[in-house]
């Protein structure tokens, strides 16, 4: 097989921590292992010869690490690392480069610490529910969930103390509150999103199905169904009538 400049030349079962590995030869005649994944998804293409080198990194700042030694160490996987120091005075240490330039690792971990004892929230179901709020603005999600496709969220609430600072109406009930917008459109911010019910939420969210002049939704949950039965439904091609009349359990009508 072959991926890109790489040509597989040995599969023996080896592995890469957990992952599967083989041995394949690059075109510039280099052999290494590489964890099979990447190569059929195309992040691994080259030995490294076919990509623009990475000057020395020496100085170089990346959150709060500034990188002191970069002498082209390489991980048992093959991922470069470097030497750097971190602003809290922490002991000095490897970090993978990767991580450093693709924004992942910002700290020697001193952020997230700080993170939890700023507020002391972190983990909380508030909490989660700001970060749920977050993830839908996302590309990754929107991607996912078309739905959401644009939807982002108020400069305030980028941060968990801008939206303690900056709440949304209504009273949050652990386990019982969504954050929701209104009319289920527009942008997450104070003034377009409060604290609703579950079932709230969902009956906003599907005021776009109607039967008649009555929400879908309210008459499949006179009918006993349930909102995930009632959305499963209709991404199998029922009809909005069919979704939410048709009993759990009876087939239906064709």
């Amino acid at each position: 097989m072959i991926y890109g400049r790489l040509t597989v030349i040995a599969d023996d079962g080896a592995r890469l921590g957990r992952a599967r590995a083989v041995l394949c030869q690059c075109e510039c005649g280099n052999k290494k292992l590489f964890i099979i994944g990447n190569l059929r998804y195309g992040a691994s293409r080259s030995c490294g010869c076919g990509n623009p080198p990475i000057p020395d990194q020496v100085g170089e700042r990346y959150g709060r690490l500034l990188v002191t030694h970069d002498d082209g160490y390489l991980s048992d996987d093959g991922h470069r690392h470097v030497m750097a120091s971190c602003d809290c005075g922490a002991t000095e240490k490897r970090y993978r480069l990767g991580r450093l330039r693709d924004g992942t690792t910002r700290s020697c971990g001193c952020l997230v610490i700080e993170g939890h004892t700023r507020h002391g929230m972190k983990g909380t179901k508030l909490y989660r529910a700001w970060q749920g709020m977050r993830t839908r603005c996302t590309t990754s999600y929107q991607a996912r969930t078309p739905s959401y496709l644009g939807v982002t969220h108020c400069a305030e609430w980028a941060t968990f103390e801008g939206f303690i600072a900056h709440p949304p109406p209504g009273i949050f009930v652990a386990g019982e509150s969504v954050l929701g917008r209104i009319g289920d459109v527009g942008d997450y911010s104070p003034t377009n999103a409060r604290w609703i019910t579950k079932s709230e939420n969902s009956r906003e969210a599907s005021t776009r199905y109607f039967v008649g002049d009555i929400a879908a939704f309210d008459i499949a949950l006179s009918n006993s169904i349930g909102q995930s039965t009632f959305y499963d439904r209709l991404r199998r091609g029922w009809s909005v009538h069919d979704a939410a009349t048709t009993p759990i359990g009876t087939k239906r009508a064709v």
